[in-house]
């Protein structure tokens, strides 16, 4: 057996791009499936809201499903299951029920085979997070996100054009190529991950300020409003003018947010990131805070517009990620710096959770335009909660 555990980069990227095609599958091309399948706005986001649970449970499975010494195992179980899953998503696509319910256990899967991917990484580096490991991290998720959002997307499209509009199909041919993926990542991965090295994790967090100190409103409504807006928002982009929609095909919708979008989310992010590095949390967190109402704002407007030039949708789409994505590293800052992680990261997810599913109930109440009005206003709650994060030092 190849011994890979000096040159980690050799599988670390497939890895972390199989980490994120997963979730991308599961958060993202599933609303749009579902939708197209004939389901109702809000039927598709409450469903997509369900797939939230592996991630809202996971402070309490965690610990007794994944144990350091079998990461390397649950990374194997994970992924043949996901090809098998796949496969047979494709052959259960004419029940909407058993369409559900095989999502739902893709997105059981996908949380374990997230959990194990940065449980070896943790083991494999010892938490020493080194430049070159972390870029190619990035790097891999942000082309799973390229792939996921807009060249499969981008490929349903064209092969519905070619097959008549069969959605179908289209969809079918979709999992059959996802199945086959995984079933080579699960091949090379059991090829080449370490097998022998079952180092404790250090815990890193002990002198970190507790979820207790934190504030669980903050890490609860931060992304709350943005919540609201981001799922029926993907909806919004592709539903038709008919239907208070902008009426974009899946070729349009994966180009705007496949290339643009993304290209707007890693600007800001990276630029996030790097002023807190420089000038730390205290200095930025409202301007942060203050930047998460814009997202809201440029669908509110849109959706009372309703442009249908390609281009003003692209520079909207690209504003919009753009500022996401700078406003959200203060939230992710947070994340990296407290002791109880796994519960930050389990209100996030109830937070994106219950957000989806109350955007379905509005945007069915109401329509479009008057959810993104709602989650205008709403967008506006963190600001308060922010006080708690400034009175902390080690945050500073």
């Amino acid at each position: 057996m190849m011994h890979t555990q000096n040159t980690p980069l050799v599988w670390l990227s497939t890895l972390y791009f199989a980490k994120g095609i997963a979730y991308v599958m599961v958060m993202f091309l599933s609303l749009i499936m579902l939708r197209q399948m004939g389901l109702s706005s809000s039927a598709a986001l409450s469903c997509v809201a369900l797939f939230h649970i592996p991630w809202v449970s996971k402070f309490w499975w965690k610990p007794y499903v994944v144990r350091p010494q079998h990461f390397t195992t649950w990374i194997d179980i994970s992924e043949i299951f996901l090809a098998l899953s796949f496969a047979a998503l494709s052959f259960l696509m004419t029940s909407t029920c058993h369409t559900v319910a095989m999502l739902l256990l893709i997105a059981w899967l996908t949380a374990i085979h997230n959990v194990a991917v940065d449980g070896l990484y943790r083991q494999v580096t010892r938490n020493n997070h080194l430049p070159t490991f972390v870029r190619v991290k990035e790097l891999a998720r942000k082309l799973a996100v390229i792939v996921g959002q807009g060249v499969l997307v981008m490929m349903v499209g064209n092969m519905q054009v070619f097959y008549r509009y069969d959605r179908f199909y289209s969809w079918q041919a979709t999992f059959y190529i996802l199945a086959g993926l995984f079933l080579l990542f699960c091949m090379l991965h059991h090829a080449m991950l370490p097998r022998h090295s079952h180092h404790a994790e250090t815990n890193v967090h002990r002198s970190l300020p507790s979820l207790h100190d934190i504030g669980a409103p903050f890490l609860f409504l931060y992304p709350f409003a943005v919540g609201l807006q981001a799922k029926v928002g993907i909806l919004f982009l592709l539903d038709a003018p008919s239907s208070g929609g902008l009426g974009l095909s899946p070729q349009e919708f994966g180009l705007v947010m496949g290339t643009v979008g993304i290209t707007g989310l890693t600007i800001g992010g990276m630029m996030g990131f790097r002023v807190l590095r420089r000038d730390g949390l205290a200095r930025w967190l409202w301007p942060m805070a203050l930047l998460m109402v814009v997202p809201c704002a440029v669908y509110a407007l849109m959706g009372y517009w309703e442009p249908s030039s390609l281009l003003i949708i692209s520079l909207g789409v690209f504003l919009e990620q753009t500022t996401y994505g700078f406003g959200f590293a203060a939230y992710l800052w947070v994340l990296r710096h407290v002791s109880n992680r796994e519960v930050g990261k389990s209100l996030m997810a109830l937070s994106l959770m219950l957000s989806c599913l109350l955007s379905g109930v509005l945007q069915s109440a109401v329509g479009y335009y008057y959810t993104f009005l709602v989650a205008l206003v709403v967008s506006a709650v963190p600001l308060v909660s922010t006080w708690t994060i400034r009175k902390i030092p080690t945050l500073k």
